[in-house]
């Protein structure tokens, strides 16, 4: 799926970071809480804070799915993690 295509489409981009929240929620509360302190905002606003960061990331080009996808708890890419910061 070309995502950077369909993220030009408002309902697209609002699904997109509809299942990105839910993915992030899913993640364990000790995930969840390092995330926020790494983005240096509130654990309660950090699945709406990230999944718009990246989803903005790869609607502007900065990022590519294939990069979110490569990365894990154990790395992330240079390019990521300056999207993730809001840098």
């Amino acid at each position: 799926m070309d995502y950077k295509k369909n993220l030009s489409d408002p309902v697209a981009k609002r699904t997109l970071l509809a299942q990105c929240i839910s993915d992030f929620n899913r993640q364990s509360q000790n995930k969840r809480a390092n995330m926020a302190v790494v983005m240096r905002i509130s654990e309660k606003d950090a699945p709406s804070v990230f999944c718009k960061r990246l989803v903005d990331g790869i609607a502007s080009g900065r990022i590519t799915t294939s990069d979110v996808e490569t990365t894990n708890s154990q790395h992330v890419s240079p390019k990521v993690l300056k999207v993730i910061l809001g840098q």
